[in-house]
């Protein structure tokens, strides 16, 4: 049974904002590739959204990484899974 993911305005702006810096910076092919992990693992979240270590217990955000700069903070409430954050790890740490 997959999950239904709920992206949060924050993480889609995010997403679209890191894509057009790897466009711009190294081209089209690290942007697609990039895409396509980030695809990758929506899948695997929606399929077993607990696949996935907890980063805030308290909170009980998982954590998936993208690539090492790169992670997706989501939690999962009954089935849904809403994605909170897709940050890079060098400028940000996350808020919850």
């Amino acid at each position: 049974m997959n999950f239904k993911l709920n992206i949060s305005e924050e993480a889609q702006r995010e997403y679209l904002d890191m894509k057009e810096y790897l466009l711009e910076e190294f081209g089209q092919k690290v942007r697609d590739h990039f895409a396509e992990r980030v695809r990758d693992l929506f899948g695997l979240i929606a399929e077993n959204p607990h696949l996935f270590p907890i980063y805030d217990k308290e909170e009980d955000i998982r954590r998936a990484v993208v690539i090492k700069e790169v992670s997706i903070y989501y939690e999962i409430i009954e089935q849904e899974v809403k994605i909170h954050l897709i940050i890079d790890n060098q400028i940000k740490s996350p808020e919850f």
